[in-house]
């Protein structure tokens, strides 16, 4: 079942799974390929960025992606988590804590 590899050992409720399951019954996921970005087109970024990704990640290579990141973006905040798939939960705080330090002056 896709919803466990993407959500790998994350306690979900149940509700959340069935409510993933009617979503699934009439949504068209994108299948064609993501758009990536040039090394020219990052290294121009210059607001913040934060990553998150988990190091059992079954849609995305969440190590290549921190090392292009880390390599083309010096700046970029960057989080692997551990025993976390492709859903990213309960990261409110980091989120909120990075954009509060982003816009101090």
């Amino acid at each position: 079942m896709l919803s466990k590899a993407i959500y790998y050992h994350s306690d979900v409720p149940n509700e959340i799974l069935e409510f993933q399951a009617v979503v699934s019954k009439h949504f068209h996921p994108v299948t064609e390929r993501l758009p990536v970005f040039s090394d020219e087109q990052l290294v121009r970024l210059t607001m913040p960025v934060q990553y998150f990704g988990g190091d059992h990640d079954v849609l995305l290579d969440t190590k290549k992606s921190v090392e292009r990141l880390r390599s083309v973006i010096a700046h970029a905040e960057v989080h692997v988590l551990e025993n976390t798939g492709h859903a990213v939960i309960d990261k409110f705080e980091d989120v909120k804590d990075f954009l509060i330090r982003s816009i101090q002056p």
